[in-house]
């Protein structure tokens, strides 16, 4: 087996561990009156990722090289807090 595919499994291991973890906390923190909004958010952000974030790390890693996308995802993570921080501000805010 290959460490890139060990790295895949692990890496899918971790999205299908966070998902619902991440569903299940929006829909805590959520005031009863906004539950789908929140529920949408993450739904929209976990589907943003995938449908953004993968052919964009694999232009920039066939581009620059597969450590340029490091400083990217560094620089994305800080951008929301690295946790999704925006899904409070972006369902009071709308």
């Amino acid at each position: 087996m290959s460490s890139s595919f060990i790295l895949c499994v692990v890496a899918a291991l971790a999205a299908a561990t966070a998902t619902p973890a991440l569903f299940s906390l929006a829909a805590q923190l959520a005031p009863p009156e906004r539950l789908g909004l929140y529920v949408a958010a993450v739904a929209f952000g976990v589907t943003g990722a995938i449908a953004l974030g993968v052919p964009a790390g694999t232009w920039i890693g066939g581009a620059l090289g597969w450590r340029a996308g490091d400083p990217v995802r560094a620089l994305g993570r800080r951008g929301h807090g690295g946790h999704g921080g925006h899904l409070g501000w972006w369902a009071r805010h709308r």
